[in-house]
């Protein structure tokens, strides 16, 4: 575009530009065809800085709603993946859940068919007279007491585990001790209320107020032992359990 043509004269007046024309009237005829094509180039000019704002202008738009439109997609699919999250979290509790009840009713089960051992006393007859009193004869060995034959038809007792207090780090150890001592002497803990108590009493500090509130009379309420284990668990357990069970899940689809 051609810069801004420029009169032949500058006149202050009116009467200095009549006096001027008529000595350079090819001059204004340049000057005011110049004038008109500088017009036309700028009018033109404008046309087409216009077209270009209003497709700037559109495209923006375009662009505008197509942001819209991937924000709107992200939500929903962020949305989508926490309710995935949240249902893959609520399947993983009940999967844990009916593992747990289903453990646990293969151990009542197996508590149920253990053979008890009836522990009789008899009650020693003794007599007043001197003639009912008979000396085993030389060299015989007294028949064994009803205490003797007791103690032989019970398992080899193992040590008692140390007292879980309620560190994380401790609660494998404490739960396997626990686990490997009730089974191996079942045939010393019969009732499901012999075995809480043991359990309950290897329990102090902050493990042990975990099942305070189930304690009623010196009496654990639960059911059995493994119910004592499962509030232990998810007090001093893994905090991670959920997610390392989620990652083996996907590792396992």
């Amino acid at each position: 575009m051609t810069a801004r043509p420029l009169p032949p004269f500058l006149p202050d007046s009116v009467d200095s530009f009549r006096r001027h024309v008529p000595d350079h009237l090819d001059d204004w005829f340049e000057y005011f065809k110049n004038i008109y094509e500088y017009t036309e180039q700028s009018q033109s000019r404008i046309s087409s800085l216009e077209n270009q704002l209003q497709t700037a202008n559109n495209i923006n738009q375009d662009q505008e709603r197509t942001l819209r439109q991937t924000i709107a997609e992200r939500d929903t699919v962020q949305a989508q993946l926490e309710y995935s999250e949240q249902q893959n979290i609520k399947a993983l509790k009940r999967k844990d859940d009916e593992i747990f009840e289903a453990r646990l009713a293969e151990r009542r089960a197996l508590d149920a068919t253990r053979p008890t051992v009836p522990t009789t006393r008899e009650t020693p007859k003794t007599s007043t007279s001197a003639e009912h009193r008979t000396a085993a004869p030389v060299g015989t060995t007294p028949p064994p007491s009803s205490r003797s034959a007791e103690s032989t038809s019970l398992t080899e007792r193992l040590p008692d585990p140390d007292k879980f207090e309620g560190d994380r780090n401790d609660l494998r150890r404490f739960v396997s001790q626990i686990h490997l001592k009730l089974k191996a002497n079942h045939d010393r803990f019969l009732t499901p209320l012999a075995r809480m108590s043991y359990v309950t009493g290897h329990l102090s500090g902050r493990a042990y107020a975990q099942v305070l509130s189930h304690i009623k009379l010196g009496e654990c309420q639960l059911p059995d032992y493994p119910d004592i284990i499962d509030l232990l668990e998810r007090a001093f357990g893994d905090p991670n359990r959920i997610d390392n069970a989620r990652t083996k899940l996907f590792c396992l689809r």
